[in-house]
C-alpha cells in the first residue's frame, strides 16, 4: 500500500547546512554522544526556547523520563496526564513507579480540560504534564496558578509544539521543565532525538546525571553515583539538529500558511470541524487536524481515511484514548466521553512544510467529493 502514496502525511526537509555539518562530523571522527555539536545544539536550542539550560537527549520519551527522575518523582506518587495524547506521556510516569492520572480533554482545543484538573489532585499528586496537542498551547497561566496552589511541578510535553507561542512566549519555557521530540515527523527532526529544557540549574544537572549513566567523571572516569541511563544524543544527530533549528521560523511560517489554506478550502464543508486557535495562542500547526461528524458529513472518520488512502493520500487518526489502552484500562473509573468522541472523529491531514497549495486543494476537493449532499 505504501508505494501507492502520492502525498504522505509527513516528510522532512533538509538543507545543504545539515549535510555540511554531518560531513564535518564524519571527517573529524566525532560521531557518537561526545562531540562539540551536541553542546552547540543545546546552547542554540536554549536561546530559541528562551531558557537557561537545554539538554539534548536520545528521544522525546527519554526527555520526559529524565524530567520525572530529576524531580524525584517515583513509587507512590501520582502525575496528572491528559487522556488524549501519545502513550509515551503516560508510560514515563509508569517507568518511575508512579501512577498516571488521566483527565478529560476540552472540546475546543483538545488539550487537557483545566476545569477537571483540581478535582483530580490528591495528596499523592506531585506533578502535571500538560501536552500542547498537535501544536496548540495549553492555557499555561491558568494551569500554573492551580499547580502553584497545590505545590505541583509542571512538566510541559512540548514534543509537538516547537515554535508555538503562548502569550508571546515559547512553549516548553513556561513550566519547571519542557520536553521536545525530534522524531522524523516533527517540525524539526534529527531522525530520533529529544531535548529537555529548564531554567533551574539543579534540575538540569540532575537530568544530565541520569542521562549520562549516572557518571561523575571528575572523581574517576567510571565513577557512577546513581543508576543512570544511556540517553545521550549523538554528535551526528546534533549536527542535523543545528541545521534544522536554523530553519525553524521558515518551517513554522510555512505550517501556518498551510493551515490557512486548508481552512479556506474546508470551511464550508458541513460535518468537518476545523482546528481552533485561541486568541492568546500562536500554534505551529504541526499537524492540520480536523474532526469528522459522521451524521452530518455522511461518512465516518475511518471511512474517510480509507477513501483518501485509496486516492494516494496518507492520513492518520487521532491518538487512541489512553484510558482504553490495555496497560491502563483497569485502573480508570471515568468514561472520558469527550476524549473518546474527539479521538473517534479526529484525523490528521498531510501537513509537511513542502506541501503545495495545489496538493492542499486536491485533498480538500476529495473530502468535499464524498461529503453528504443536501
Amino acid at each position: 500500500m505504501e508505494d501507492k502514496i502520492k502525498i504522505p502525511l509527513a516528510k522532512p526537509h533538509f538543507s545543504s547546512l545539515e549535510k555540511k555539518l554531518v560531513r564535518q562530523c564524519l571527517k573529524e571522527g566525532w560521531i557518537s554522544s561526545i562531540g562539540d555539536k551536541v553542546k552547540e545544539f543545546g546552547e542554540k536550542f536554549a536561546k530559541v526556547c528562551q531558557v537557561k539550560y537545554a539538554l539534548p537527549c536520545a528521544n522525546g520519551t527519554a526527555a520526559l523520563h529524565l524530567a520525572l527522575l530529576a524531580l524525584g518523582i517515583g513509587k507512590g506518587d501520582e502525575v496528572i496526564v491528559p487522556a488524549l495524547t501519545f502513550v509515551a506521556t503516560a508510560n514515563v510516569v509508569t517507568y518511575v513507579g508512579a501512577k498516571p492520572i488521566f483527565i478529560e480533554c476540552e472540546e475546543s482545543t483538545w488539550n487537557l480540560d483545566l476545569n477537571k484538573l483540581e478535582s483530580n489532585i490528591t495528596q499523592k499528586t506531585k506533578a502535571v504534564i500538560p501536552v500542547h496537542l498537535y501544536g496548540h498551547p495549553v492555557d499555561m497561566d491558568r494551569l500554573k496558578k492551580i499547580a502553584k496552589k497545590y505545590k505541583l511541578f509542571v512538566i510541559e510535553d512540548a514534543a509537538e509544539s516547537l515554535g508555538s507561542l503562548y502569550k508571546g512566549k515559547p512553549t516548553g519555557s513556561l513550566g519547571d521543565i519542557g520536553c521536545f521530540s525530534f522524531f522524523g515527523n516533527k517540525i524539526i527532526t534529527t531522525g530520533e532525538g529529544g531535548m529537555l529544557v529548564t531554567n533551574n540549574k539543579k534540575i538540569y544537572e540532575r537530568a544530565k546525571l541520569f542521562r549520562d549513566q549516572g557518571k561523575k567523571p571528575k572523581k574517576h572516569p567510571y565513577w557512577h553515583t546513581v543508576v543512570g541511563y544511556n540517553y545521550g544524543m549523538t554528535n551526528l544527530q546534533a549536527a542535523v539538529g543545528i541545521g534544522q533549528l536554523a530553519q525553524l521560523k521558515k518551517f513554522v511560517d510555512q505550517k501556518r500558511k498551510i493551515a490557512k489554506l486548508y481552512t479556506s478550502y474546508l470551511k464550508n464543508i458541513k460535518g468537518i470541524v476545523l482546528p481552533k486557535e485561541e486568541k492568546w495562542a500562536k500554534s505551529n500547526f504541526w499537524m492540520y487536524s480536523i474532526l469528522v461528524n459522521k451524521n452530518i458529513f455522511g461518512l465516518s472518520r475511518n471511512k474517510l481515511i480509507e477513501f483518501l488512502r485509496e486516492k494516494g493520500i496518507q492520513t492518520r487518526p487521532f491518538f487512541y484514548p489512553l484510558s482504553l489502552l490495555p496497560p491502563y484500562k483497569e485502573q480508570q473509573k471515568e468514561n472520558f466521553m469527550i476524549t473518546r468522541k474527539i479521538a473517534g472523529r479526529g484525523i490528521n491531514l498531510p501537513s509537511f512544510s513542502d506541501l503545495t497549495e495545489k496538493e492542499i486543494e486536491h485533498i480538500a476537493c476529495l473530502i468535499k467529493k464524498v461529503a453528504k449532499k443536501d
